[in-house]
């Protein structure tokens, strides 16, 4: 059964939720691994081998020039979302960033 946690009326707020979320552990040796290589490459080779992974993990083949949004584009799209949209994605991407933070591995 899929229980309910609402952070916004809960005695403890998001202090609480952590109670239903798996966790956290260190990363495995052979993910280490994996990852160190891809920085070490990425590191190396630059522009050249992040256009590679990118096609390989995204299946995106954009040229560099393409990587970056122009801000106006960005401040433009943000302009079209209604405020209360705005509001809720940003708390929401909020909360995602401290979770994962909370993952992050500072091997590499």
């Amino acid at each position: 059964m899929i229980r309910r946690y609402d952070a916004t009326t809960a005695p403890l707020g998001m202090a609480g939720l952590s109670a239903y979320l798996p966790s956290f552990a260190t990363t495995d040796r052979s993910t280490q691994e994996a990852v160190g290589a891809i920085v070490a490459d990425v590191a190396t080779r630059g522009d050249l081998a992040l256009q590679e992974y990118t096609l390989r993990f995204d299946g995106s083949s954009l040229g560099p020039s393409e990587w970056e949004l122009p801000l106006s584009t960005c401040h433009a799209a943000l302009d079209r979302i209604p405020s209360t949209v705005r509001v809720a994605l940003e708390r929401a991407a909020e909360q995602v960033r401290r979770y994962h933070l909370q993952q992050r591995d500072f091997g590499f």
